[in-house]
């Protein structure tokens, strides 16, 4: 039996004097995401609402009231980092944002001393756009600044000083894999993917003699750039595969990822991007699907977290 080490007390932004939150619509989807970037990811301390013991009020004791205290909790991501909360409304108007209408707030802290680690920032960012939350950044002590910016499409990057808001589009996430233990011939796989697009071809593959290595295989769209299949022997697994029996997965990929148009890609209009990524989300979840049919294995997506087989559908329906 070992024993979970308590964390250490640090300041809400030990790391610097700039505060980060994260807002999740509820907690009970936390440790899951954690875990999928973070294997010791665990609720150190649960979160808890407690009573206090009830009290007499008004001039006679007419009454008996009791208040409700919240006890915060701490979810621990890595050794040096964890999630704390939730918080009062009162903290964030002290770092320069609004009080959250709908969600939870839980603080991001860092031991002090502690060296970077940038996959702190990449999983709050991965875990908003997974929930639908967004992240917070406070503002600089110090510093004269709006209470909050405008939401942030796409995760570009915050002010430097002012508080900001990242808030998560969910729909933005398009890519996705398969890892699987079966290779599948090129010519079959071309044969599976093309009962979603007609036009696909195959663009490199191996020769006879080469036995199983890498291909390529092209997906163009009409009107929105191409979405391109890569099969190979994944290098490195994603964490989130850990959660899974050895079984469910397996050391070959299938990468589908989205080429957009050039002209999509030079223009600053983000709502054309939009509208072709709602479109291409459902075919790449569909070309998915049909790979996983034949090749098994488990699905995982851009931001790192594995998808269920009702979560994949549910992606290849939308519209």
């Amino acid at each position: 039996m070992t024993a979970t080490p308590s964390l250490p007390a640090v300041s809400p932004s030990a790391a610097s004097s700039r505060a980060t939150y994260l807002v999740v619509p509820q907690l009970a989807q936390l440790a899951p995401l954690a875990r999928a970037w973070f294997p010791e990811a665990e609720w150190v301390v649960e979160p808890s609402r407690t009573s206090s013991r009830p009290a007499a009020v008004g001039a006679r004791f007419r009454g008996l009231t009791s208040e409700a205290t919240s006890q915060p909790g701490q979810l621990r991501l890595t050794w040096a980092a964890h999630l704390e909360g939730p918080v009062e409304a009162g903290e964030l108007e002290a770092a320069g944002l609004d009080p959250v209408a709908k969600g939870v707030v839980l603080r991001l802290c860092v031991a002090p001393g502690s060296p970077a680690d940038p996959r702190l920032l990449a999983w709050l960012r991965a875990a908003a756009r997974r929930s639908g939350g967004s992240v917070l950044h406070g503002a600089v002590p110090g510093v004269p600044s709006p209470r909050s910016a405008p939401g942030v499409s796409g995760f570009g990057a915050a002010p430097a000083e002012a508080a900001s808001v990242e808030r998560a589009e969910p729909e933005s996430a398009v890519e996705l894999a398969v890892y699987s233990a079966v290779p599948v011939a090129p010519e079959v796989t071309l044969g599976l993917v093309r009962a979603v697009v007609p036009s696909a071809r195959i663009l490199s593959a191996p020769g006879p003699d080469e036995g199983i290595a890498p291909y390529v295989l092209a997906l163009p769209t009409q009107f929105d750039g191409t979405v391109e299949l890569r099969f190979s022997r994944a290098g490195e697994l994603p964490v989130c595969l850990l959660e899974l029996d050895w079984r469910e997965y397996g050391p070959f990929a299938y990468r589908a990822t989205w080429q957009p148009p050039f002209e999509m890609s030079s223009t600053t209009d983000d709502s054309l991007s939009r509208v072709a990524r709602a479109r291409v989300r459902p075919l790449v979840a569909r070309v998915i699907f049909s790979i996983q049919r034949a090749a098994g294995g488990a699905v995982v997506d851009e931001d790192g977290f594995v998808l269920s087989h009702d979560e994949l559908v549910a992606r290849a329906v939308s519209m």
